[in-house]
């Protein structure tokens, strides 16, 4: 019999050994919002097709700034 499920022992070293370099000075850009279809508009009705709830309808209310 094997140890399923048991985690797996991970030795960190805090202080001065650590060896996390930081990168100064560079600016993250900011995700483009994703393109959607052109027939896709607030209010049009979707059918989805993964996951749990796959073969149900869904109405598009907006697409939200996440993406």
């Amino acid at each position: 019999m094997g140890k399923a499920g048991q985690a797996r022992q991970v030795f960190r070293s805090y202080g001065k050994n650590s060896k996390v370099k930081k990168v100064t000075g560079t600016e993250k850009s900011v995700p483009k919002t994703c393109k959607l279809k052109k027939g896709l508009v607030p209010g049009s009705v979707l059918i989805l097709l993964a996951g749990r709830f796959r073969g149900r309808r869904a109405v598009f209310l907006k697409q939200l700034e996440s993406g």
